[in-house]
C-alpha cells in the first residue's frame, strides 16, 4: 500500500494517496513493523502538510518521531525533526523550530552528510533572518565551506543565499 501511495502522490491524486498510506501504517502496526509504520507516519505526514493539515501532520511527524527514537535511527530522526521544524515555522513556534533545526543539524555532522548539513544550516539562517536575528555566523560559513566542497548548482545557491541571509539588515 505504501507504494500504491507514493505512485498516488505522484500522479497528484492526493486522496488516493492518503488512503493507501494509512492502509500502509494501518498494516505495518498489526505486524509490530515499526521501521514502515515510521517511515509510512513521515510520508503521509508531508503529504498532510502539503495539503494545508498541518496538526494531523505535526502527530504524524511526532509518532514517526518517536519510533525512529525507539529504534536509533538517527536518518529517520533526522528527516522527521526537520519536517516537525518547518511545521512549527509554519505555526509560529518560532523558538521551537530554531531549536529543532539547531538539533537536525548536529544529527546531520554526526552522520557526515555534508548535502543536509549544508541545507539545515541554510534553513537555520532563513528562520533567523524572518526573526530579525544576527544569523549564527559559524553555521553561514560552514554552508559555504559545503559549497566548495560540493561543488553542485544547488550546493553553490544556498551559500549565496545563506551570505545574502547574513548581511546585517537595514531599517
Amino acid at each position: 500500500c505504501r507504494k500504491l501511495g507514493m505512485l498516488a502522490w505522484r500522479r497528484g491524486d492526493f486522496l488516493e494517496a492518503e488512503r493507501n498510506y494509512k492502509e500502509s501504517i494501518r498494516i505495518a502496526k498489526s505486524l509490530g513493523e515499526k521501521r514502515p509504520t515510521a517511515a509510512t507516519a513521515m510520508n503521509l505526514g508531508v503529504l498532510e502538510h502539503i495539503c494545508g493539515k498541518t496538526v494531523d501532520a505535526e502527530r504524524l511527524f511526532t509518532e514517526a518521531l518517536t519510533i525512529f527514537e525507539e529504534l536509533g535511527d538517527l536518518q529517520g530522526v533526522g528527516e522527521c525533526l526537520g519536517n516537525l521544524a518547518i511545521t512549527a515555522e509554519g505555526m509560529g513556534r518560532w523558538d521551537e523550530a530554531a531549536s529543532m533545526h539547531r538539533r537536525v543539524l548536529g544529527i546531520w555532522r554526526q552522520l557526515g552528510k555534508p548535502s543536509y548539513i549544508q541545507y539545515s544550516g541554510y534553513l537555520l539562517t532563513l528562520l533567523q533572518a524572518v526573526r530579525g536575528e544576527t544569523p549564527d555566523l559559524s553555521v553561514v560559513k560552514e554552508v559555504q565551506v559545503l559549497a566548495e566542497q560540493l561543488n553542485s548548482p544547488s550546493a553553490r545557491a544556498f551559500a549565496a543565499q545563506t551570505a545574502v541571509l547574513s548581511y546585517p539588515q537595514s531599517e
